[in-house]
This record gives C-alpha cells, sequence and structure tokens, in this order.
C-alpha cells in the first residue's frame, strides 16, 4: 500500500511543470526618458525596455481590449502631474494568427520596447506612470498578469532606471 502511494506521489510531482520562472523574473523592465523639449512642461518620449526570458511572451499594447490576451497599457498614477499624449507604441512587435486566442496578435519575444510620449508636469515633480499587461509562459500556455510601477525624475531626462 505504501509503495503504491509513493508511486502515486511521484507521478503527480512529476506531472507539475518544471522550468516555468515567475512573470516577475521573466519580464524585467527600464525605462528612461528621451526629451524633446526637457523644460518643465515639455516634451519627451518615455521608452520601456523588458528583457523576456525564452519561451516567454509579452503581449504588445496594439491589441484590442477583449480580444485575446490583455495589451500593454500605460496609465498615470493619481497623484502625478504627467500627461500622457497619444497612446502607447509598440516597437518591432511581431504578429501571429493564435490559436489559443483565435484571433491576431501582436506579442514580442526576447525584447520589448513600448514608447509614451509625455508631457512633463510644469512643476519638476516625478513622472510616475503604471504599466500592465499579460505575459505567457509558450511551453505550458501559462499566463500572468504584469504590473510596473514607473517613477522618473523628469529632471534626469535621458538617464535610464532599473
Amino acid at each position: 500500500m505504501r509503495l503504491l502511494f509513493a508511486v502515486a506521489v511521484l507521478a503527480l510531482i512529476s506531472a507539475i511543470p518544471v522550468g516555468a520562472e515567475d512573470a516577475a523574473d521573466a519580464v524585467q523592465w527600464s525605462w528612461q526618458l528621451q526629451p524633446l523639449d526637457a523644460a518643465p512642461g515639455g516634451e519627451a518620449d518615455l521608452v520601456l525596455v523588458a528583457r523576456i526570458a525564452p519561451r516567454w511572451v509579452v503581449y504588445s499594447s496594439e491589441l484590442k481590449a477583449g480580444v485575446g490576451p490583455l495589451p500593454a497599457r500605460l496609465r498615470k498614477k493619481p497623484q502625478s502631474a504627467v500627461q500622457l499624449v497619444d497612446g502607447l507604441r509598440s516597437v518591432g512587435a511581431s504578429r501571429k494568427q493564435d490559436s489559443t486566442w483565435n484571433a491576431e496578435i501582436s506579442y514580442f519575444a526576447g525584447r520589448a520596447e513600448l514608447r509614451q510620449r509625455v508631457k512633463l508636469p510644469a512643476d519638476g515633480s516625478p513622472v510616475e506612470v503604471i504599466l500592465s499587461g499579460q505575459a505567457c509562459y509558450e511551453a505550458d500556455g501559462t499566463c500572468h498578469l504584469l504590473r510596473q510601477d514607473i517613477s522618473v525624475n523628469s529632471q534626469e531626462a535621458g538617464h535610464s532606471r532599473p
């Protein structure tokens, strides 16, 4: 009886997928402001770059909400005086017809780059935004929500942040 129980436990453990990292470890973001007019109240591009672990994908901002995976979105924190200009842009995203979502999707593998034009706070306060989206591990289809709080000193336009 004990042997049968041990065999059943081993079979159950071997069925658990291994190798899948947590999405927070699989997707590492960095960001910087690239000034267009670095004066307080001027405009800059907020550039977000992610290193994406092998077999993981991050979905782009080009997806329509409700059609498939959650698209990358950026919103300002309530206390932030930054203004988002236009929409979040995906740079170099791949496209494919996906049978899981039954839709054409736009995604990143290996590296992601998103850009958002912002109007810098006139008072020189930090640019504070929240990036959200979805990442999936292709080996087993497990998906995770992404959330990254971003704060950049608007006086330091051109400097990277981890």
